[in-house]
């Protein structure tokens, strides 16, 4: 496979996606939820403040990809340390392996139930922030009760999702209801959101007790599943050291296993090591199928095919040399494992489901409290190529399951080869790997661009679901952009 160079003149107009702070930048995929972000730093937060309120508004304006019943992963960088990893997924429940062992893994519905691990992250990233948890559950509540515009995201989720919202819910549910799918721009509100919003406020990481855990354990065992209260306290968020690795004079860190961060490492330790004058762009998506599939070879991965939507980006960097990515989802596929508990306006992840490995005896299997494999993973870029904490220069993410190797690694390898502006590096991921080949998008004319290899397909420009942010420094002064592909923006305060 042949991988040419991307070029940031595509015809986007990538530079007008960056956005410069006087104070910080927050970036990520709902336009009102990176508002509400800005402000709440506006009035005295930091980065950590910013990428929270924005993350607890996705909850709300994007229920296909994250959520209280998701799970969460972080990259942290703070003044003067080396860039720390958060890890927030719910362990295996206590009965899944029996499970497992009699009647195997289907991909959604209750018994591919995951237990939450979202509050627990959450609350571990309000521990940094500035504000009190309950100023930044606000906005994200009232957005709930006050009602928000579906957006073209929710409906084109929703609408790939239609067969396994019914099969789950065949009486409707808030996000599908029985007169039919919800309309772009049609008025939604989620009052029992807003409810668990708040008792998140107040409760922190011990949000899943009492009878929002009788609601959620019951909704689970009518769909099959074998989650129960006490697993839904098991939940930890595991601070740590984050990976990383020396490529083409620089140093780039991603948050370790279980997430993909040590894949996309590897890609570009197998593509670009020892190169400094720049990255060998012709091995990059070869470097990129080979750190896949070793990791699934190796830690039982489960191959999902192509792109899916059940998660969301937020990152967030302020003046003071914080900088945030967080990756909250549902995972695989959009609305996670199809179940939707109305009384509490969630969606049941999959990730235990999607995660582990079905055989027994493997080390991803789901023995009682062991946490699944996920492709989510952030990064950050250093080594002198610009200001902030231990050097970090940039720092960001994606979905798309295990497609977020392949991005992230089209972006780095710009970034290492000299791209400096975000705006452009949102922009470059071009291709997704595809069976023997890849999916390749056309350039702004339309036409093929070169280096096209005999396994490859194109694709039209922005089909891939990229959806980028970047955040980082230009000469001490935040900056950020957003992937416009799913209508990200990035929000300046």
């Amino acid at each position: 496979m042949t991988v040419t160079a991307a070029s940031s003149t595509r015809g986007r107009a990538a530079s007008g996606a960056t956005v410069r702070g006087q104070r910080g930048v927050v970036g990520c995929t709902a336009p009102l939820a990176a508002a509400a972000g800005a402000a709440i730093a506006a009035e005295g937060g930091n980065a950590f403040d910013a990428a929270l309120a924005a993350a607890l508004a996705e909850t709300v304006l994007l229920p296909p990809k994250c959520g209280l019943a998701g799970d969460v992963v972080a990259l942290v960088v703070a003044p003067g340390a080396a860039p720390r990893a958060l890890v927030a997924i719910g362990p295996a429940p206590r009965r899944l392996a029996e499970h497992v062992t009699a009647y195997g893994l289907p991909l959604t519905g209750g018994a591919r139930g995951g237990v939450p691990g979202a509050p627990a992250g959450y609350a571990a990233r309000a521990a940094l922030a500035r504000r009190p948890l309950a100023d930044l559950v606000a906005p994200a509540a009232a957005l709930a009760r006050d009602g928000f515009a579906w957006s073209p995201i929710d409906a084109r989720l929703a609408a790939e999702a239609d067969d396994l919202l019914r099969t789950w819910q065949p009486d409707g549910c808030c996000f599908r209801p029985a007169r039919g799918p919800i309309a772009v721009g049609e008025t939604v509100r989620t009052p029992a959101v807003a409810d668990l919003l708040e008792a998140f406020a107040e409760l922190g990481a011990g949000l899943w007790t009492h009878e929002r855990a009788d609601a959620l354990v019951a909704a689970v065992h009518r769909a099959g599943g074998v989650v129960e209260a006490d697993d839904l306290t098991s939940a930890r968020a595991q601070w740590s050291d984050a990976a990383a690795v020396d490529v083409a004079g620089a140093t780039v860190w991603a948050t370790p296993l279980p997430t993909h961060g040590p894949s996309l490492l590897g890609a570009l330790a197998d593509a670009l090591g020892g190169h400094a004058a720049g990255p060998r762009t012709d091995t990059l998506a070869d470097a990129v199928a080979g750190a896949v599939e070793r990791r699934r070879r190796e830690h039982g991965d489960p191959d999902v095919g192509r792109t899916a939507d059940g998660t969301s980006v937020v990152a967030a960097v302020d003046a003071d040399g914080t900088a945030v990515v967080v990756v909250h989802s549902n995972s695989f596929p959009r609305f996670g494992a199809g179940i939707v508990v109305d009384a509490l306006g969630v969606v049941l992840n999959n990730r235990a489901g999607r995660g582990f490995t079905a055989t027994p005896g493997h080390p991803n299997f789901p023995a009682p409290g062991r946490r699944p494999m996920t492709t989510l993973h952030a990064w950050a870029l250093g080594a002198g190529l610009g200001t902030g904490a231990a050097g970090v220069h940039r720092a960001g993410g994606t979905p798309g399951g295990e497609q977020q190797v392949g991005w992230n690694a089209q972006v780095l390898t710009a970034a290492l080869a000299g791209e400096r502006d975000p705006g452009a590096l949102v922009d470059l991921p071009l291709w997704e790997l595809h069976g023997g080949g890849r999916l390749v998008e056309r350039d702004a004319s339309g036409a093929a661009p070169a280096g096209l290899g005999a396994g490859d397909e194109l694709v039209d420009a922005f089909s891939s679901r990229s959806a980028q942010v970047v955040v980082g420094w230009d000469a001490d002064r935040p900056i950020g952009a957003a992937d416009r592909r799913l209508g990200a923006v990035a929000v300046p305060w």
